[in-house]
Formats: C-alpha cells, sequence, structure tokens
C-alpha cells in the first residue's frame, strides 16, 4: 500500500477512486442471511440449555450420556 502510494504521489500510477464500487467489499444476501442464521441457533442453543438447567433435565441427561 505504501509503495501505491509513493508511485502515485511521483505520478507512476493513477491514484484510485475510492468511491468506485470495485473498490469496496461487498456482502451478498446469501451471506448475511447464513451469518443471521448462526447467530440466531447460538442464541436457540443457548436458550435451550439454560431452559433444561433450570428444570433439572439437563443435568439428568448429562448423568446418563456421560
Amino acid at each position: 500500500m505504501v509503495r501505491r502510494v509513493i508511485q502515485a504521489q511521483l505520478g507512476l500510477v493513477n491514484m484510485d477512486d475510492r468511491d468506485y464500487y470495485g473498490n469496496k467489499r461487498l456482502e451478498l444476501a446469501g451471506q448475511l442471511i447464513a451469518i443471521l442464521f448462526e447467530d440466531l441457533f447460538k442464541r436457540f442453543n443457548t436458550e435451550v440449555r439454560l431452559l433444561l438447567r433450570r428444570s433439572g433435565v439437563f443435568f439428568l441427561m448429562y448423568r446418563i450420556l456421560f
């Protein structure tokens, strides 16, 4: 990056247009939905785990499995 700035200052290359969409990192709809699903799935698992711990079923399941 420093090399590109120095080259632009010396006039060896043209400066980039920062607002050009080719220089931006865009996330597609599928990626955004995947992120939302991951967050909601983690929250769901946490809430189910808390409900099981409160009801005492978690400890019963833990004794059976381990």
